[in-house]
């Protein structure tokens, strides 16, 4: 070498060496002594693979033929990147050094010899060591976590490149099926859940946020997956890969839709009992007021027939309205009594042939009614019925037509030969918000207890009770111009 390049290479910040056709050290810069901790006198004449210069790598001697000489001599191609392990005298890592050597070669091709570049990578070197440590850490946490883990690549084509063992579980499939075919998942996601997968992919920026999705496993199953991702970026901004977490939720949500079905439950008896505290208000109104209607007459009548100066003529007319008043109470007590023994057990039924038409007449005649036309229209029909507990049905039905519409209404029972009993009147109808509901107990209508017979709301639910204990139904008919109707006939099977 002349002065003027030794001169150079005695300045350089990097190691370099000259080396001989027989892998001996002819020059070695200052730097190069410094990386091997040796005088640069005593490396030349030096083997430059002399396993004294240092100790290969891992603390282990590299074998003769992956040494870099005896590669570049053998191949007559540069080798790059070789390392090798600097120890003190205790035998403690000094340092690490990388070595790129060229081979040297005469005019006629013939190799004369090498020259080596070298430096000190000890910072690089460990940290690839500490990036090896982290990868084998996040490898074991990742093998061992609950829930999925898995990479997938995007570019240059989409494919899984790992899957832990918890993605296994939770798909029940094996990770050689995931690894070989993207589409082995892609493919079990629910079709609704595919575009929401596909839009995320296309906004990297919504993949944090967690997107649940349905997924058919291996044997058949649906299952509810949560899942959070992490983009990776290529040097020139470019989605490139899914780093992604999945975790089994369908647990959580079958508790979720549990919770939410209870809510609802909840929230409907709340609405249940403020309907039946709105209806144990209108009953007791109700009642109250029917009750103190023929009270009120019996103390009347009964105060006036104190009176001993009045004419036996009016005696006997107040002896029989009391007697009516307190009827009326009775077949009052009777219907709030009745609605819930027939509701709590099955009435044993006396049936005997009644003659219908019979039946609806002695009702139109006990009836106190003198405001109301009652007409009654059709032929003699005769049917097996318990006759005083049909007959009361059949008398809440006319008695619901005069409480629930204005003087001068009038009122038709139609004895059809079906058979049925169809009660109707020309009044102002029934409330549509009360239709359907109409025959539950104390369901009435609005302003019912500023009518002048108001009810108790317990007829039309006692007519029902009967009905079903004969066979027979009791339904509204279709609202007309004006009205309502009621038609009363043995059950269609």
């Amino acid at each position: 070498m002349s002065q003027d390049l030794e001169a150079i290479a005695d300045v350089l910040s990097v190691g370099l060496a000259l080396i001989d056709g027989d892998g001996l050290i002819t020059y070695a810069n200052p730097a190069l002594a410094t990386l091997v901790a040796a005088d640069a006198a005593d490396l030349v004449g030096r083997p430059f693979d002399d396993p004294d210069i240092g100790a290969g790598r891992d603390g282990r001697p590299a074998a003769p033929e992956d040494l870099p000489f005896t590669l570049v001599r053998d191949s007559r191609q540069p080798v790059h990147g070789f390392e090798q392990e600097i120890l003190d005298p205790s035998g403690a890592l000094l340092r690490v050094i990388g070595v790129d050597m060229t081979p040297r070669l005469d005019a006629d091709g013939a190799f004369v010899g090498a020259i080596a570049i070298a430096q000190d990578v000890t910072v690089r070197v460990a940290a690839r060591h500490a990036l090896e440590e982290s990868a084998e850490r996040f490898r074991r946490l990742a093998e061992n976590a609950p829930d999925g883990m898995f990479v997938q690549q995007l570019h240059p084509t989409v494919a899984f490149t790992y899957v832990n063992p918890a993605m296994e579980r939770i798909t029940g499939f094996t990770a050689e099926q995931i690894l070989a075919d993207p589409a082995t998942l892609r493919d079990r996601v629910h079709p609704e859940d595919r575009a929401t997968l596909n839009r995320l992919l296309a906004e990297p920026a919504g993949l944090t946020d967690p997107v649940d999705v349905r997924l058919t496993t291996a044997d058949g199953q649906t299952r509810a997956l949560q899942m959070r991702g992490a983009p990776m970026f290529d040097p020139t901004g470019r989605l490139v890969a899914v780093q992604g977490a999945l975790i089994d939720v369908t647990a959580r949500h079958e508790h979720e839709r549990t919770l939410e079905r209870t809510l609802d439950d909840q929230a409907r008896a709340t609405q249940e009992l403020q309907r039946l505290n709105e209806l144990k208000t209108t009953f007791v109104q109700a009642v109250s007021h029917e009750l103190r209607t023929p009270l009120t007459g019996i103390l009347g009548f009964a105060e006036l027939l104190e009176q001993r100066q009045l004419p036996e003529v009016q005696r006997t007319m107040l002896a029989s309205r009391i007697v009516a008043s307190a009827r009326r109470l009775g077949a009052l007590l009777d219907d709030v009594f009745d609605i819930d023994r027939l509701d709590r057990s099955d009435a044993r039924l006396q049936r005997r042939p009644v003659d219908l038409c019979a039946l609806v007449r002695r009702i139109v005649a006990a009836s106190d009614a003198p405001d109301h036309e009652l007409a009654l229209v059709g032929a003699s029909v005769t049917v097996e019925v318990d006759p005083p507990l049909f007959e009361r049905a059949v008398d809440n039905l006319v008695r619901n037509a005069i409480r629930h519409t204005p003087p001068g209404t009038r009122v038709v029972i139609e004895v059809q030969d079906g058979p049925a009993i169809v009660v109707s009147d020309d009044g102002p109808g029934i409330d549509e918000e009360i239709r359907s509901t109409l025959f539950d107990p104390f369901v009435q209508g609005a302003g019912s207890l500023q009518r002048p017979r108001p009810g108790t709301g317990v007829g039309l639910a006692l007519v029902r009770r009967v009905a079903q204990l004969h066979g027979w139904e009791i339904e509204l008919l279709p609202a007309g111009s004006s009205g309502a109707s009621f038609r009363l006939a043995p059950r269609s099977h």
